[in-house]
């Protein structure tokens, strides 16, 4: 099974890279089920809890502010190729980093 590296974005904390296997279980380790798959940017997703969308769960912190929409609890950046999930870029990863930065008061 391959690795692929991702990068992990949690509630007050900077992002993270992560190199995971390329499974869908890996990404339940950080994201719980069930997910929201959202592109971003071509070859490149961003998945999240679609769970924690409702505002009255409290166990899904506000996380971060992204295109006017706002995301709850752990997600992940990764890259996608058809239907396989792939690494992500070193560029990407700088790009992504940058733009969830904590420094940038959660607003893109």
């Amino acid at each position: 099974m391959n690795n692929i590296k991702i990068l992990v974005v949690e509630p007050n904390k900077q992002p993270y890279i992560k190199e995971i296997k390329n499974t869908i279980s890996e990404i339940y380790g950080i994201v719980y089920f069930p997910f929201e798959i959202l592109e971003i940017e071509k070859d490149v997703i961003l998945i999240s809890s679609l769970g924690a969308k409702d505002i009255k769960d409290k166990s899904f912190p506000t996380n971060r502010i992204f295109k006017d929409s706002i995301i709850h609890g752990n997600f992940v950046i990764l890259g996608k190729n058809n239907n396989d999930y792939i690494s992500l870029t070193n560029e990407q990863i700088k790009k992504y980093f940058d733009i969830f930065s904590l420094d940038r008061n959660f607003k893109i």
